[in-house]
C-alpha cells in the first residue's frame, strides 16, 4: 500500500482539476461534485448519491434520515471501526451486537435470527458492514428484514464496487454508507463520504439532513 505512488500517477490530472474548481471558486459544491455523484450512482447501480464530508457523516446522516425514537436500538457488528457504532450512538439510539462468522468477519445471519427472536429489544433496522470487502449474506439477510419489517442499511466502506451475484454492494438495502478517506479502495485527497440510495423520499430526506435540515 503506497498512497505515493497511486498519487504520482495521477498528480497532474488531479491538481488540473483542483486549479479548475479553484478558479470557479467550487469550494464546497459544484459541477465538479455533481458528476462524481452520477458515476458513484452508476457504480453502485442506484438511482441517487449524495457526497458528504467523511464516511462517519454518511451513517449519521443517514441513521438521522430514518427519524426513529430516542432508544430505539440498530442491530450492527462489533468487527469494524468503531464509526459504524458511533453513527447509531450519536443519532441517539443503542447498537446491539450479532455474532460474525470467523472465516469472512461479517456479521452472521444466524446469529442475526437468534437475537430477533429473543423479541426483548427495540431493533428497528440493521447496520451491516461488507468487511474488507468481503459482501455479507445478502439473500438471507434480506429476507430476514422484510420477514422482521426491518430497514437495512450497507455499510460498504471497505468494498467499493463489491458484488454480490453481480449486484453492487450498496443497492440492497434503504441506502448504502462509503468512506473515501484516503487509504480507501476509492481514496481521495483528504475526506469525504457518499451515501447511495433508489428512494426518491429518503434521497431527499438525507440531502436535507446533510444541509443541516
Amino acid at each position: 500500500f503506497n498512497l505515493q505512488r497511486q498519487h504520482t500517477l495521477l498528480k497532474t490530472e488531479i491538481l488540473n482539476d483542483i486549479e479548475k474548481a479553484y478558479d470557479n471558486c467550487e469550494f464546497t459544491y459544484g459541477p465538479a461534485t455533481v458528476h462524481f455523484e452520477k458515476n458513484f450512482a452508476k457504480l453502485a447501480n442506484t438511482e441517487y448519491a449524495l457526497g458528504v464530508r467523511s464516511g462517519t457523516a454518511s451513517l449519521v446522516v443517514t441513521i438521522k434520515a430514518l427519524e426513529l425514537e430516542p432508544g430505539d436500538e440498530i442491530l450492527t457488528t462489533p468487527t469494524t471501526f468503531s464509526a459504524s457504532s458511533d453513527a447509531i450512538v450519536l443519532a441517539g439510539l443503542k447498537p446491539v451486537f450479532a455474532d460474525t462468522k470467523i472465516r469472512t468477519g461479517n456479521i452472521d445471519a444466524e446469529s442475526i435470527k437468534k437475537i430477533l427472536s429473543e423479541k426483548k429489544h427495540k431493533i428497528k433496522a440493521i447496520l451491516l458492514v461488507h468487511f474488507h470487502g468481503i459482501p455479507c449474506e445478502m439473500d438471507t439477510i434480506l429476507q430476514i428484514c422484510k420477514q422482521n419489517s426491518l430497514v437495512l442499511i450497507e455499510d460498504a466502506s471497505h468494498a467499493h464496487g463489491g458484488l454480490y451475484k453481480k449486484k453492487p454492494v450498496g443497492s440492497f438495502g434503504l441506502a448504502g454508507c462509503f468512506s473515501l478517506y484516503p487509504s480507501k479502495t476509492l481514496g481521495c485527497i483528504g475526506n469525504a463520504g457518499v451515501i447511495t440510495t433508489s428512494n426518491a423520499d429518503f434521497y431527499q430526506k438525507i440531502r436535507m439532513y446533510a444541509n443541516h435540515g
